[in-house]
């Protein structure tokens, strides 16, 4: 197989612009499993904290207040009464009689006057956790408001309209217990939860914005597009089936120009911001599909940290990658099966191959050392090389320099545009033109140039085999 890199290919796509409000929903509708969970966690911490409160017991005291004057000054005068009764001098004769620790501020917070639109009746209901101490705060107002209006009556004669009276109705009610509101506090927790992670999910994608759409991958990369893949599975509904997707990226793409022999194994390196899961699954599927053409496939996992390829094959106890590097032996294959995702036993040379990360050994692939590793395969083989993330912290030059083609793999609502065009940068420095970008689980998939899928047009490519 031999594949070509363009140095000049720009898809000319239509706008696709949108707007803060459509990316808003976007982002809503992409995000809202972790809205409700963030709701439902909200709600549950509320109801919990809510059960852990105690229950509020309630006692209610009534006032009748009389009057003969008009019907201004009857209203004048009952909201004066009212206003009295939540006075801090009522709450220190209060405290005094009732003999409590209470201060007197706290005893006026646990007092609240209703009246009915029109009356003379006032209800004062005492809330209290004590059920006691609710019971002789309700008992002692009576006797502490009508000395407190009498003192008041005596001091400044006049003040209020002649005529009058205030007096008790009965005894205190009796004391009602009242539950904690769970059921209350549990929606507004979810709603609270709901809102706080709407809108951080939406500043979040505001401040750190992520790839929309195969023209957004392209312009954050500034890397060609070799295609927009839906996400890779075997089937089911709303997706492609992944060998039919990536062969069509293999064959429909730009970037191959037929089979035929080269010097040394054609290198595909696969790197990127996707996940190290995202990148195994891509190199999974290009192995099925090159497989399919009874072309030998050597899988090498170069992300020494992640090893996600090699976790896919259970295969993390074997020596591999580490180990060549360290003490330049040959490289240690081993045979996989890819439609089971195991190691196959010891046989007849595979089809299929893997190098795995290894246990222990140097953790620098250098230059040197992968042009070492890329010559000891055959080069009747076509090496597929599950390369670290990028950008991040493990080198990838060397192997990079080897690759016939980079495939720089990203995610669509996923990975973020200052990613995109960190890693971007990056590529362009090691490599004169043969790379591009893969965008996975893309809404608007399409591949190359080519065929019934080619939604870009591509302007002025000109191509020349690496």
């Amino acid at each position: 197989m031999t594949f070509a890199a363009s140095t000049d290919l720009v898809p000319s796509y239509a706008a696709n612009e949108e707007g803060w409000a459509s990316a808003t929903w976007r982002v809503l509708r992409q995000s809202v499993l972790f809205v409700v969970a963030m709701g439902l966690a909200g709600g549950g911490v509320a109801g919990l904290l809510t059960r852990l409160q105690p229950a509020t017991y309630m006692t209610g005291r009534t006032f009748v207040v009389q009057t003969s004057s008009g019907r201004g000054d009857s209203e004048t005068l009952i909201r004066t009464v009212e206003s009295l009764m939540l006075s801090k001098q009522i709450g220190d004769d209060i405290v005094r009689a009732v003999g409590d620790d209470l201060s007197a501020r706290a005893v006026i917070r646990k007092l609240s006057v209703s009246r009915p639109p029109s009356s003379g009746v006032l209800t004062v209901t005492v809330r209290d956790t004590d059920p006691k101490r609710s019971l002789a705060i309700a008992s002692s107002l009576g006797s502490v408001f009508e000395k407190r209006l009498r003192s008041l009556l005596t001091a400044r004669p006049g003040s209020l309209a002649p005529g009058f009276s205030v007096e008790s109705w009965g005894t205190p009610s009796q004391v009602s217990e009242v539950p904690p509101p769970v059921s209350r506090n549990v929606g507004v927790g979810f709603l609270l939860g709901v809102a706080i992670a709407t809108v951080g999910m939406v500043l979040r994608h505001q401040r750190y914005p992520v790839l929309r759409s195969p023209s957004h991958a392209v312009e954050a990369f500034d890397l060609p597009l070799i295609a927009a893949l839906p996400t890779l599975s075997e089937g089911g509904r709303g997706s492609w089936n992944s060998l039919d997707a990536v062969e069509a990226l293999l064959l429909r793409s730009p970037y191959t120009s037929g089979t035929g022999g080269t010097s040394g194994a054609d290198v595909l390196f696969v790197t990127g911001p996707a996940a190290g899961d995202a990148r195994a699954e891509l190199v999974m599927t290009l192995a099925r599909v090159l497989a399919g053409t009874d072309a030998r496939v050597v899988l090498i996992d170069a992300d020494l940290d992640g090893a996600a390829l090699t976790r896919r094959f259970d295969a993390t106890r074997r020596p591999g990658l580490r180990e060549t590097l360290d003490d330049q032996r040959s490289p240690q294959l081993v045979g996989v099966d890819l439609g089971t995702s195991r190691i196959q036993p010891d046989g007849p040379a595979p089809k299929v191959a893997l190098l795995p990360v290894g246990q222990a050994g140097s953790t620098q692939l250098t230059t040197a050392a992968a042009r070492r590793l890329i010559e000891a395969i055959d080069p009747d083989t076509v090496v597929i090389v599950h390369g670290p993330r990028l950008p991040g912290p493990a080198p990838v030059a060397g192997l990079a320099k080897q690759a016939s083609i980079i495939v720089v793999a990203g995610v669509e609502n996923v990975t973020m545009q200052r990613d995109a065009r960190a890693a971007g940068s990056l590529v362009k420095t090691l490599t004169a033109g043969n790379a591009g970008v893969v965008l996975l689980g893309s809404a608007d998939p399409r591949v190359g140039a080519g065929g019934a899928m080619a939604q870009p047009t591509w302007r002025s490519r000109r191509t020349a085999t690496v």
